[in-house]
């Protein structure tokens, strides 16, 4: 079963764009992580 979708997420750090047009799904009893820089 569908848990989470995240569609069309954009990320901007000031003015600059980093991250165009991320989709993302998470299903029941899965385990996701998200890793990245701090800022």
């Amino acid at each position: 079963m569908l848990e989470l979708k995240l569609n069309g997420i954009k990320k901007y750090m000031e003015s600059t764009l980093v991250v165009k047009n991320i989709s993302f799904e998470a299903y029941e009893g899965e385990k996701v992580g998200i890793v990245g820089a701090r800022m």
